[in-house]
């Protein structure tokens, strides 16, 4: 690793049931993990070095890192409802932990897919058209949700999350539910399953918006479709509104050509 190394010292006191401090003050003491503040106005390629840095360290150590976006949103979100203590956190992961059942994990992308599937068809949308299309897409190989010029738009705090599981990342973040985001347990099906395929690790999370990273190679154009489908079950605005002809296999050609994929949901 590199000289900037983890602190767990930005936890904040509180005060009557609710964190004093700044935003992302408030949120490294719900991350509970060491973190590290990478400040608003940071260049990108700065953001990648450190995030790659901690990304082997990881792996190496049984641990997985995770860039989050600060903005007031979500703080309010995962904080209010803190409590007194930060062991109401610890309690509900633990909780979380043991209710996982991510063997379903392909049956419940499938099972998404399928229902919103027969929309499409409902409203007179070829199916095979929308997966097998020629259309080419463009390859996406940087973070882009917090990057405005080049630079951060916010604070970004990189948190070491202590799992050897990357998808149970949603259960330090769970972020299911919010803004238009499907539940924690879908998440983690369509993020162990990536994982198993190709080693996408979910690198960025925050309000609305969530990024993969692929260090292992890209997938092929096989393993893309059924990717690209996921993407679609857990975000339909994916291949609807964020490729040019409005379709998963193009989003699939992105895929092939990418090592980062970016999901953002409105709601």
């Amino acid at each position: 690793m590199d000289a900037f190394q983890f602190s767990n010292n930005m936890n904040m006191p509180y005060n009557n049931g609710r964190q004093t401090g700044t935003p992302t003050e408030r949120l490294s003491e719900y991350m509970d993990c060491p973190c590290r503040l990478i400040p608003q106005g940071t260049g990108i390629n700065e953001v990648n070095r450190k995030y790659l840095s901690v990304l082997r360290y990881g792996m190496e150590h049984g641990s997985a890192p995770v860039l989050i976006p600060v903005t007031d949103q979500l703080v309010t979100y995962l904080c209010d409802g803190m409590g007194s203590s930060i062991n109401s956190v610890r309690q509900s992961r633990r909780s979380m932990l043991w209710e996982l059942n991510d063997s379903a994990g392909q049956e419940i992308i499938e099972a998404s897919y399928d229902e919103k599937a027969k929309y499409m068809v409902y409203k007179g949308i070829s199916m095979n058209d929308f997966e097998n299309s020629s259309a080419q897409g463009v390859a996406v190989n940087c973070f882009s949700s917090f990057i405005s010029g080049g630079k951060t738009t916010c604070d970004i705090l990189l948190a070491q999350v202590p799992t050897a599981n990357a998808w149970e990342i949603f259960v330090w973040l769970p972020i299911g539910g919010l803004n238009g985001a499907p539940a924690n347990s879908e998440l983690v099906a369509v993020s162990k399953r990536w994982n198993e395929l190709c080693g996408a690790v979910p690198a960025v999370v925050g309000y609305g918006i969530l990024e993969y990273f692929v260090p292992h190679g890209k997938p092929d154009r096989i393993t893309a479709l059924e990717i690209a489908k996921g993407h679609f079950a857990i975000c339909p605005e994916r291949a609807l509104c964020m490729t040019q002809s409005h379709t998963v296999s193009e989003l699939a050609d992105t895929l092939t050509k990418s090592c980062v994929w970016y999901i953002g949901w409105k709601e």
